[in-house]
């Protein structure tokens, strides 16, 4: 019981690994700020190419539904979809977040 006790309150003195001392870095408003601004980093014509292949993406999952509904496709075959949904969540939410 001591020795956990012991190790508790070594333990309390790191965080994830990093001697808390380090975490105690003044908060800089202005560095922060231009730390966000750097998070964009491709072009507002790339945004605008992911967001159409995001829709191409969307069209071709529904079409290929409507497809495989009106031939009455088994379950299974529906999984086809899954392709371009998976591409078209992905260039969307890349566009969105301007990475």
């Amino acid at each position: 019981h001591h020795l956990l006790l012991s190790m508790a309150k070594r333990v309390s003195a790191m965080k994830w690994g990093v001697p808390s001392k380090v975490d105690a870095r003044p908060f800089d408003e202005a560095e922060e700020l231009k730390a966000a601004g750097e998070l964009r980093n491709i072009s507002a014509s790339e945004v605008g190419r992911r967001y159409l292949i995001s829709a191409a993406g969307a069209m071709t999952s529904t079409a290929l539904t409507g497809a495989l509904i009106w031939a009455d496709a088994p379950f299974g075959w529906f999984s086809l979809t899954l392709l371009p949904n998976a591409v078209s969540l992905g260039f969307f939410n890349s566009a969105r977040a301007g990475v």
